[in-house]
Parts: C-alpha cells; structure tokens; sequence
C-alpha cells in the first residue's frame, strides 16, 4: 500500500483501502455504494473505484460513531 519511504499514498483503490481501514474489499464497496465514505471514479463511465485517504479515515470515523460501530483499526 504505502510507496517506498512508507508514505500513505496519494489515492488508494479499493484494496489499498480495505487493509488501510482494517476491513474487507466488500465493506469498502458497500461504504462507498451507501455513500457512507467518499468515493471518486476515474476513465470512462463508472470507471474505478478510488479513495483519498484524508476523506476515507474522516468518513470512515463519522460512519462508526453514527452507527456504534467499533470494528477495524480505528476503533
């Protein structure tokens, strides 16, 4: 995930953050579709699925407390 001098990067896929958050690929996506997390979508059409990484942990926090969620990293 992290480049060579372990920087978090820039854009994360789906993947990326998924391990970053401490969950699955399916809840990434699930977070992302309910729009509970903000995505952005690169090429043509839908396009892939990427995060920034500031957006995703500040969404990600928001989505837990409002639900009582404790699960992952950053609980």
């Amino acid at each position: 995930m992290a480049n060579a001098d372990n920087r978090i990067p820039k854009i994360m896929t789906v993947a990326e953050a998924a391990e970053y958050l401490g969950v699955s690929e399916t809840t990434v996506r699930r977070l992302a579709s309910t729009r509970q997390v903000t995505q952005y979508r690169t090429g043509i059409e839908r396009g892939a699925i990427r995060f920034d990484p500031n957006d995703l942990l500040y969404d990600f926090n928001s989505t837990k407390k409002e639900m009582g969620i404790s699960y992952g990293v950053f609980s």
